[in-house]
């Protein structure tokens, strides 16, 4: 995997792979696991494989076009894979990526929401709270209107 030896430099973690295509060619990928910034996304697709696999899958070289999932960056040395680039792929090597990602990501991604869950319970007193707060200054301003709309709505 490229690494660009440098304190500011972006890490990526993940494994590289040897896959094959459809016409029997061969051809080395890396399989990304993703930052925790991208979990969400990551379970947006967890259930669709090719999904998955396009958005956790790199192949060696520059950039050539818009890959699959734009919003995720590439690792150095790395270009993102387009959208339908895995129907090239032989079923066993679709599998294969599939399963690395999974491995890579899945677990991760749920710890993830599980705490985002966590978080939401946390604040979500504090929302009510405020909410308690704001909702008689709103309905003091609202009802006033409302009835002024009845009234102009039976003329």
């Amino acid at each position: 995997m490229p690494n660009q030896n440098h304190p500011f430099s972006v890490l990526f973690s993940g494994e590289e792979k040897e896959v094959e295509l459809i016409d029997r060619s061969k051809v080395r990928v890396f399989v990304r696991e993703l930052p925790l910034k991208f979990l969400g996304d990551f379970l947006g697709v967890a259930e669709t494989q090719h999904q998955v696999i396009e958005m956790c899958t790199y192949l060696e070289g520059e950039r050539i076009g818009e890959g699959a999932f734009p919003r995720i960056p590439p690792p150095v040395g790395y270009a993102p894979v387009p959208a339908g680039w895995d129907q090239n792929l032989t079923e066993a090597s679709f599998y294969e990526l599939y399963d690395i990602a999974c491995r890579l990501n899945f677990s991760k991604a749920a710890t993830w929401a599980q705490r985002q869950i966590a978080a939401k319970k946390k604040v979500a007193p504090l929302y009510e709270a405020m909410m308690n707060q704001v909702q008689p200054i709103v309905t003091s301003l609202i009802l006033p209107l409302m009835k002024q709309l009845a009234g102009s709505s039976r003329s």
